[in-house]
């Protein structure tokens, strides 16, 4: 493989690149010192700081080391850029770490396991899976990309395994497993690769634009976390790349009031906070697809002291049959998989929802903390047995309709009748109400029962900011800013309405849109 090392020029007086010790020039050792521009400036930065003399200077500013800034690293330093990934966490990787779910249609892995596939099969099927237009190019470019982007991935390292049925995207399969066994996830590979071109603990603070040159953003005010340093770094272009704000509780409100009132819980990692929003936010950048906010609703709220607003998954729900609070029957079951079932629970007259399991699944069910899972790795043991969730008011149980109906408060009758019909659909082997795959029926007979509340977690950001073909950031007048590219879930995956509600596997998107970026803006750096 190519690799281009990192090579900064630091200017007169500027900090050394390696040890950032502070010198005559630029920083002034803190946020606090950022200076104001007067009104008649010609130069400025966001939040308006004055240019002056950069600490150092790279071709390619990379604002976020997670999957789309170590795309975008990867590509501009491979096209000849010098590159500079500033990452506000002790590691890279970012939320790609736990992104092991990739979509690709026609891939070599669907060949091998002869599944018949292609780019435009999935186009076919896009409207109805997502609601978004399949004719948009950046949809295009996904659809026939995908596969040759999980190709790339492989060539860098990442283990690759599948094909998997997933509904959200079509009853082929198409979702591919990355990096199963590797302790430090899929980006593991991309972070060893670059890790001589970032600076960790480093956070950018306000872009560094030129209002003399239409606006042109170059580079970047960042400050050491360790330190308090403040450095700023000239960029012939300047990628943000810095995730999504899922773990945002005002951000996600915003996007969808409608959840302001819902029991919601947090199903993304913790770098997911919207951070570096405000950079793109104090310039005049057009948003788009503002109330796509990816929601799964498979989980309910870990009621553990400390563990507020977390997620407990709860695996199995598949099997389960899905009720709200009158005890009727209200969805396939399946629906848990994608972002749809959201909108089944907020049709209902009190917001809530209730999974309901016979014992013979639920036995070998139980709890798996969402946070542990960021602490500690994917594969970790359950974290709580079912009786552990019962005991902790999780989960409630009763040996037949009549008591789980008087402990929930539904009306036992017409639990007792969802039950006896869902039995039935399992008999035949058909779901006759909702289409459920016979795969997830699973019959309740005469087994104890279990409920779940199922609290929506928010996961994912399919809104953010417009982008172009070229990935460069759109104006609210439709024209792209100067030296400015975003890739991955700050621009809503793929930068257009068109992702509709969202896809699982969406992870494909961050990586082709970092490459891309990666591509266009070395291009751009090294053409002036």
């Amino acid at each position: 493989m190519l690799f281009v090392p990192l090579m900064i020029v630091a200017c007169a007086g500027g900090p050394d690149p390696a040890g950032r010790d502070s010198g005559d020039g630029g920083g002034d050792g803190g946020t606090a010192g950022l200076p104001e521009a007067s009104p008649g400036a010609d130069t400025w930065t966001a939040p308006l700081a004055p240019l002056s003399t950069p600490d150092l200077a790279v071709d390619v500013l990379v604002i976020g080391g997670g999957a789309a800034g170590l795309a975008a690293a990867w590509e501009a330093s491979e096209a000849g850029a010098t590159v500079l990934i500033v990452e506000r966490e002790e590691i890279l990787g970012g939320s790609g770490r736990y992104a092991r779910n990739a979509l690709g249609a026609g891939t070599p892995w669907q060949a091998a396991a002869g599944v018949v596939d292609s780019p435009e099969l999935l186009l076919g099927e896009w409207a109805a899976l997502t609601g978004g237009d399949p004719d948009d190019p950046w949809i295009h470019r996904l659809a026939h990309d995908s596969a040759e982007t999980l190709e790339w991935l492989e060539d860098v390292g990442v283990e690759i395994e599948g094909p998997g049925r997933d509904p959200t995207v079509g009853e082929t399969p198409r979702m591919h497993t990355l990096a199963q066994g590797d302790p430090e996830g899929p980006t593991g590979p991309l972070a060893e690769a670059l890790g001589d071109l970032a600076w960790t603990n480093t956070e950018a603070v306000a872009l560094r634009v030129d209002r003399g040159a239409a606006g042109r953003v170059v580079g970047a005010f960042v400050e050491d976390l360790e330190t308090g340093e403040t450095v700023e770094i000239a960029a012939g272009a300047t990628v943000v790349a810095t995730g999504g704000f899922a773990r945002d509780p005002d951000r996600v409100e915003a996007a969808r009031p409608e959840l302001a009132g819902v029991l919601w819980v947090f199903e993304a990692a913790f770098s997911s906070d919207g951070g570096g929003h405000p950079l793109l936010e104090a310039l005049d950048v057009a948003w788009q697809n503002p109330g796509a906010v990816g929601t799964y609703t498979h989980s309910t709220a870990d009621l553990r002291p400390g563990y507020e607003g977390e997620a407990m998954l709860v695996p199995e729900l598949g099997r389960s049959m899905i009720v709200d609070h009158t005890g009727r029957r209200v969805t396939d079951e399946s629906e848990i998989f994608g972002f749809a079932l959201i909108e089944t629970l907020l049709a209902t007259d009190d917001q809530r929802l209730w999974a309901i399991l016979p014992d013979s699944t639920w036995h070998s069910s139980g709890g798996l903390s969402f946070h542990r899972m960021l602490t500690e790795g994917g594969d970790v043991a359950r974290d709580l047995t079912p009786g552990e969730m019962e005991e902790a008011g999780m989960a409630i149980a009763a040996d037949d309709a009549a008591g789980l109906a008087d402990r929930l408060g539904m009306d036992a009758a017409v639990l007792a009748g969802s039950l006896a019909r869902y039995d039935e659909h399992c008999a035949v082997g058909a779901d006759r109400d909702f289409g459920k795959s016979v795969d997830y029926l699973w019959p309740f007979q005469d087994f104890r029962l279990v409920a779940v509340e199922l609290s929506p977690g928010a996961a994912k950001s399919f809104g953010g900011a417009s982008i172009d073909e070229q990935t460069r950031v759109l104006d609210t007048d439709g024209a792209p800013i100067p030296g400015l590219y975003a890739a991955g879930e700050v621009a809503g995956m793929l930068g257009t309405p068109a992702v509709g509600r969202g896809f699982s596997g969406s992870i494909t998107s961050v990586y082709l849109t970092g490459r891309v970026a990666g591509q266009q803006a070395a291009a751009e750096a090294l053409a002036d």
